[in-house]
C-alpha cells in the first residue's frame, strides 16, 4: 500500500462509531488501571481531592454550556459530562502525583493521565460529532462521498418527464444517467428577510442531472446550533446516505437543499423573527423561493418536506 493511500483511509477512520469508540474506551481504562498502579497508598486523598475538584469543574463546564447557548442550550448527554468529569479528574490527580512521584513513576502517571484524558475528549466528540474523521481533527472534511462541483457547472433546465405519484410511475432511467448525484454548493440570499445566511449545500441526484429530467421532490434540511449546512454531509454522512437510496431507484432521490438558520457558527437566532434576524421568514419564504426560481423541481407543496436536527428541527410548524 503507497503512503498516500494509508494517508487516506487514516483520513476516513471515523471518530463516532464503532472500532474506534472501543479503542478509546480500552485506552481510557488502560490509563486509569496505570495511574491507579502507580499511586501509593498515602495517594487515596489525593484522589478524593481530585474526584471533588474535578466535580467543581464539571459544573462550571455545564453551567457555561447552558449560558452561551441558552435559552435552546446544546444539552450534552450524562455520559458526557461524566467524561469530562473523568478526564479533568485524572489530569489534577496526575498533576498532584507529579510533584510528589520520582521521575520514573512521574512519566508514568504523566503519560496514563495524557491517554485518559485524550480518550474521554474523543468519547465526548463522538457525542456531538465535531470531527466525525480523522482527517477533520487536523481539518480535511470531505463534504460527502459524491462528487462536489460548482452550482455553475449543474446543468440548467432541461426538458422534463412528467412525474407522476409515485414519481417512479412514469421515469425510465436513461442510457446516460450519471451513477452518482452531485454536491453544490450556493448562495441562497434573504430577499425578503434580510437573514445574513451563509452557502447552503445542495444534493442533486443523477435523475436531476440527466435530459429528460425527472421532476423531483425537495427535502430542506436545516444544522443544529452550533453548526453549518456541512455537517449534514459530513457527520450526517447525507450524501452518501441519499446516493445509495438513488442507487436502488434507478436515479431517483430527492433534491436535497441544506440551508444555513444561523448566520454563524455560534449564532442563535431563536428559530424565529427577532431582532437577532429573520430566521423563520428566510427559510419558510426565501429558501422555497429561491428553489423553485433556480431548481427544476415539483412545484406541488406535498412533494416538499424540512427536517433538521435539533435546533434545525423547529421550523417545520411555519414551513409552507
Amino acid at each position: 500500500m503507497q503512503a498516500h493511500e494509508l494517508l487516506s483511509r487514516i483520513s476516513h477512520l471515523s471518530l463516532e462509531h464503532g472500532r474506534a469508540r472501543f479503542a478509546l474506551m480500552v485506552a481510557a481504562l488502560a490509563g486509569i488501571g496505570m495511574v491507579l498502579a502507580a499511586s501509593s497508598r498515602s495517594a487515596r486523598r489525593l484522589i478524593l481531592g481530585a474526584a471533588a475538584v474535578a466535580v467543581l469543574v464539571t459544573a462550571v463546564i455545564a453551567g457555561a454550556v447552558w449560558a452561551t447557548y441558552r435559552p435552546l442550550p446544546n444539552q450534552l448527554p450524562p455520559a458526557g459530562y461524566a467524561w469530562i468529569w473523568l478526564a479533568v479528574a485524572v489530569l489534577v490527580l496526575g498533576a498532584l502525583r507529579l510533584r510528589q512521584s520520582g521521575a520514573r513513576r512521574g512519566v508514568v502517571i504523566a503519560v496514563a493521565s495524557v491517554v485518559v484524558a485524550a480518550a474521554a475528549a474523543g468519547q465526548v466528540n463522538a457525542q456531538v460529532g465535531v470531527f466525525p474523521t480523522a482527517g477533520s481533527v487536523v481539518g480535511h472534511r470531505p463534504p460527502a462521498v459524491v462528487v462536489p462541483v460548482a452550482f455553475g457547472d449543474v446543468p440548467g433546465f432541461q426538458p422534463t418527464v412528467q412525474s407522476g405519484v409515485p414519481v417512479d410511475s412514469d421515469w425510465t432511467r436513461p442510457v446516460r444517467t450519471p451513477r452518482s448525484g452531485v454536491v453544490t454548493e450556493v448562495e441562497i440570499p434573504g430577499t425578503e428577510s434580510g437573514f445574513p445566511a451563509r452557502p447552503a449545500v445542495l444534493y442533486l441526484p443523477p435523475a436531476y442531472l440527466t435530459s429528460p429530467r425527472a421532476v423531483l421532490p425537495v427535502m430542506v434540511m436545516i444544522a443544529g446550533q452550533p453548526g453549518r449546512p456541512q455537517d449534514w454531509f459530513s457527520s450526517g454522512r447525507l450524501g452518501s446516505t441519499v446516493d445509495a437510496y438513488a442507487a436502488r431507484h434507478d436515479g431517483l432521490a430527492p433534491v436535497v437543499v441544506v440551508v444555513d438558520a444561523l448566520g454563524s457558527q455560534d449564532a442563535n437566532p431563536l428559530c424565529l423573527d427577532s431582532a437577532l434576524g429573520h430566521a423563520a421568514t428566510y427559510v419558510a419564504r426565501d429558501v422555497p423561493a429561491w428553489i423553485e426560481q433556480n431548481l427544476q423541481v415539483s412545484h406541488d407543496p406535498a412533494q416538499w418536506a424540512i427536517g433538521g436536527f435539533s435546533y434545525g428541527g423547529t421550523f417545520r410548524s411555519n414551513w409552507r
